[in-house]
């Protein structure tokens, strides 16, 4: 909770406008562009009002150091070390330049943790009221993730227990829409979508089977779901985000879709009758609890 507030309050920060040189912990706001090995720079990598905070935690030291002391208005040629885990495969274990135009600095003011900070940014009336607040939500998220953890060990002895084989044209028409989805439809080599199924065949199989096996636990179980639990299901939508209500609404018109939104609640309720029933155990694995199933 203590951790949460205090992402909160640094979110809510304000930054104020500096006429010294940047220290630690304030943000430099500057436009950025990579040079060439002859010192020639690259249009293609223009950044612009880039918020470069000295002293975070994933700040490149190269570029911490080559920006300390910054004043607005200043150009400064700064040489960046990446490491060789570095996300980015283009830059990672390389050496690279950059131009940087400092654009201004600014000092970060935080705010008193107080009753004052809680009405103000939050509308709520006092700061333990605002900790209860970050309490409920973490808890309700730690048993979501419990949840979903639950729910794939089922899934996971579900299809162990009842071995089938998939129709071949099912999962290649799932594999053919999968991969469209990903390339954003634009044509792909051969030999790409040669990679591409061998990288989502397993998921799609496994999605296929989890849909198949829990329609026919949702039939032995002799389990529906009606139209008034589609409606209810998109009335709850609509309260939970009133903007896209009319979006909403309009989306579920469609005949098909309410029949898709029918089939999912479907699938829930026959997952959780498996959860209700499933015995569950914990075990620590690498320092984290974890269900596994029996």
């Amino acid at each position: 909770v203590d951790q949460m507030i205090d992402r909160l309050r640094q979110d809510s920060a304000v930054f104020v406008d500096l006429d010294r040189p940047a220290a630690r912990g304030d943000v430099v706001v500057a436009d950025s562009v990579r040079l060439d090995a002859n010192g020639r720079r690259i249009p293609s990598t223009r950044a612009k009002s880039l918020r470069l905070e000295l002293g975070a935690p994933d700040m490149l030291p190269d570029l911490e150091n080559g920006l300390l002391g910054a004043e607005a208005g200043q150009e400064r040629t700064v040489e960046i070390g990446y490491p060789a885990e570095y996300p980015s495969k283009e830059l990672a274990g390389r050496r690279v330049r950059y131009l940087i135009r400092v654009r201004k600095t600014q000092e970060k003011k935080l705010r008193e943790l107080d009753d004052n900070f809680t009405r103000e940014v939050f509308g709520l009336t006092s700061l333990e009221e605002l900790r209860e607040r970050v309490r409920r939500n973490l808890e309700g998220e730690g048993a979501e993730r419990t949840r979903r953890e639950v729910e794939d060990v089922v899934v996971d002895e579900l299809i162990r227990r009842n071995p089938f084989d998939l129709p071949e044209r099912l999962v290649q028409w799932t594999l053919e829409r999968m991969i469209h989805e990903a390339v954003d439809h634009r044509p792909v080599t051969d030999e790409a979508r040669a990679q591409l199924e061998e990288r989502y065949r397993p998921a799609v199989e496994r999605t296929l089977r989890r849909e198949i096996l829990l329609g026919a636990v949702a039939r032995q179980e002799g389990l529906q779901a009606g139209e008034e639990e589609v409606a209810a299901e998109i009335e709850r939508m609509v309260q939970s985000d009133p903007r896209q209500a009319a979006r909403v609404r309009a989306r579920y018109q469609a005949p098909e879709r309410r029949r898709s939104l029918g089939e999912a609640l479907l699938e829930r309720k026959a997952m959780d009758r498996l959860v209700a029933e499933a015995a569950v155990n914990e075990e620590t694995v690498g320092g984290r609890v974890v269900p596994v199933g029996r």
